[in-house]
């Protein structure tokens, strides 16, 4: 199966590297759980563009090269990879490419088929690309996402969505085929790998 993977904050712990940044750098004392948008300056303030600016910069420091993988990430992938087409499909911008490349390289070695940018917030304020375009042209079959509004777009393209539990994307409403995780050991549960007939499926008792 074609599988399409988010990369902050789902195969990255981003939220730790820029809280931590944005705490050293700007004299704030922000917590995980103050993160309860992920348009960031509804949570530390300012305007959209005041944030994107933020990101752009946090994007050239050592918080951002020291960004850590998720637990067990790196080990479910490895699982998977032998028998199933992973793509990351990630928000950043196309200015991160080289950087986002190196990082992917050290912490997944060849994990991954392809790099698909997205480019959510532009830095000149334009609107930015969506996910669904990415899940369409490459026939993406499974999308894991930690934002409400990626899973939203993508899930009428999709067979099954896997939405990672963040602060920012608590509700009581989901599109019928998403499932919530809350880590990927979950999701090692609920994806099944068949070794024999090089398929995988939902292991539906794992569904809640």
């Amino acid at each position: 199966m074609i599988i399409g993977i988010d990369l902050d904050d789902v195969l990255a712990q981003s939220l730790e590297a820029i809280i931590e940044y944005h705490n050293e750098t700007y004299g704030s004392a922000l917590h995980r759980n103050d993160f309860v948008s992920d348009k960031y300056w509804e949570v530390w303030g300012g305007t959209k563009k005041t944030a994107t600016e933020k990101w752009y910069d946090f994007y050239q420091t050592d918080y951002f090269n020291r960004i850590k993988p998720r637990t067990d990430a790196q080990k479910i992938l490895s699982q998977l990879d032998p028998e199933h087409e992973l793509r990351i499909v990630t928000g950043r911008p196309t200015e991160t490419t080289k950087i986002t490349e190196l990082w992917l390289k050290r912490h997944f070695s060849n994990n991954f088929l392809q790099l698909h940018f997205v480019n959510l917030f532009p830095k000149d304020g334009s609107s930015g690309g969506k996910k669904s375009n990415i899940c369409l042209e490459h026939n993406i079959e499974i999308i894991i996402d930690d934002s409400l509004g990626n899973i939203f777009d993508c899930a009428p393209h999709v067979q099954k969505c896997f939405l990672m539990d963040m602060p920012w994307n608590q509700t009581s409403t989901l599109p019928k085929n998403t499932k919530r995780i809350t880590d990927w050991h979950e999701l090692s549960e609920t994806l099944t790998i068949n070794n024999n007939k090089n398929e995988l499926w939902y292991d539906n008792r794992y569904e809640k």
